[in-house]
């Protein structure tokens, strides 16, 4: 049974996100543990946007929290 992700929202659409056809039936996944790679290449870039949005998140309400003391 799979696990939900927990970075659902941060992991793109593009190239490096395989579905689970290529997973089973593609020769890159097959061949030199590629699917393991991927997989680890996409939590990686999973956890820096995370990250990334996190930050930017915090960055906004200290922005916003500061415009209210002036005011």
């Amino acid at each position: 049974m799979k696990r939900k992700s927990i970075y659902r929202g941060y992991i793109g659409k593009g190239y490096s996100d395989q579905s689970e056809f290529s997973h089973r039936y593609a020769a890159w996944a097959q061949n030199h543990r590629g699917w393991a790679k991927m997989k680890v290449y996409n939590r990686r870039m999973a956890k820096r946007r995370e990250k990334r949005d996190s930050k930017q998140n915090i960055n906004d309400e200290m922005r916003f929290n500061n415009d209210e003391m002036f005011v």
